[in-house]
């Protein structure tokens, strides 16, 4: 829709073509050798005017449609967390310090992809 917006009327992609002001020239050459007045450059800016407006009205209902629709998602995810009680993260209920968890094995923490290798096993001494 910005990029809507930035453009001139006559600049739009819904604005009148070669061929289109061609004609209205065309009609206004032919009228004048007739006697009677018309004005192809005005009718081309109302032309490309009015095409303009419809053009960004139908951004924007696209835009607002998309806007409601991710709305209803987010509803539904909301309310989806509430009935499944997932997220609800909440702060500790006193504000004193809190402690860090010392890892389970008591390795530290650099050494911790040493917990996912299996134990090594030693020698018994058997032969195959």
């Amino acid at each position: 829709m910005n990029k809507i917006k930035a453009q001139k009327p006559e600049e739009a992609e819904s604005a009148m073509g070669f061929f289109g002001k061609w004609r209205q020239y065309i009609m206004q050459s032919s009228m004048a050798e007739s006697g009677q007045f018309y004005d192809a450059q005005a009718a081309i800016k109302k032309h490309d005017q009015e095409a303009y407006d419809v053009l960004l009205k139908n951004a924007e209902n696209k835009r607002d449609g998309y806007l409601k629709k991710a709305e209803e998602e987010v509803k539904k995810a909301a309310e989806a967390a509430k009935k499944g009680n997932i997220g609800g993260i909440s702060t500790p209920s006193s504000p004193g310090r809190i402690r860090k968890r010392k890892p389970s094995n008591g390795l530290p923490q650099s050494v911790g992809w040493r917990r996912i290798l299996p134990p090594c096993r030693l020698k018994t001494g058997r032969k195959r």
